[in-house]
């Protein structure tokens, strides 16, 4: 069964990385609702404050899409990039157009403007955007823009550990079995460390979203203690999973079932 081979146990130093509520810059769910109305000028202490960035002279193609009109957003959008002449500029309308699911507009800004998706996991990186509001079509484009020199790494489980907190299950599924997101790896900005709540597993279980938790143990995630403190109830819920799931496996195999879950040697 997939994420259920043996694996050597993660140092246990990571899991006391803990710091007191809030004051990690992780995935959180503080954002609003997935129109992408709200403000998004000020800076956001995560993933979770409004991501629709205002930037001057974008208000009309904020109200254009918040109104439907995709025709008139678009239109405002590619003149604001025609007279722009700044690549951050280019940057904020990629997310602009990535946090409303303008799947039309981001083709056109990545191949007939080449604007160029960063890796940094930024609050404004238009694939952050994207994943807070589960745009998974946007989501792809974006990541398939990279060249191969580049390392997406740190962007790939930042956004795997905000899809499992906002509960973006497809979205889980594209970074994990598609582009190679890691759930066992913390979402973590350069030059910070990692934080519990930061742990795919450890978001998805805590929002109670159980489907996208057995998703993540099925390839590759492991219970920890803090996971096993935090959300016994759901924990024991998953566990009794895995064991009807390891019914059906060959007699050799339902033995490792709890090992596996936990991370530890059989």
């Amino acid at each position: 069964m997939a994420g259920m081979s043996q694996r050597p146990p993660r140092p246990p130093s990571m899991y006391w990385c803990v710091g007191p509520e809030g004051s990690a810059v992780c995935p959180e769910g503080a954002m609003d609702s997935p129109n992408g109305a709200g403000d998004m000028g000020s800076k956001l202490s995560a993933p979770g404050g409004d991501p629709t960035v205002r930037c001057p002279g974008t208000e009309d193609i904020h109200t254009a899409y918040k109104q439907g009109d995709s025709s008139r957003a678009r239109h405002l959008l590619r003149e604001a990039c025609d007279e722009s002449t700044s690549q951050l500029e280019k940057g904020r309308l990629l997310s602009i157009s990535a946090a409303y699911g303008d799947l039309e507009t981001v083709r056109y800004l990545l191949t007939e403007k080449q604007v160029e998706l960063p890796t940094e996991p930024t609050d404004d990186n238009p694939a952050v955007v994207a994943a807070h509001f589960g745009h998974t079509d946007i989501v792809h484009e974006l990541l398939e823009s990279l060249t191969g020199g580049c390392s997406p790494q740190r962007l790939l489980n930042w956004m795997l550990a905000l899809a499992c907190q906002r509960g973006h299950l497809g979205l889980v599924k594209l970074l994990v079995l598609t582009h190679g997101a890691d759930p066992e790896s913390y979402a973590v900005r350069k030059n910070e460390f990692p934080v519990i709540g930061c742990l795919p597993l450890y978001a998805a279980i805590k929002s109670g979203n159980e489907d996208i938790a057995m998703f993540l143990l099925r390839h590759g995630a492991f219970f920890c203690s803090y996971v096993l403190l935090d959300s016994p109830d759901p924990s024991k819920r998953l566990l009794r999973k895995h064991f009807v799931e390891a019914s059906a496996l060959p007699s050799s195999c339902p033995g490792k079932v709890v090992s596996s879950c936990l991370g530890m040697n059989a």
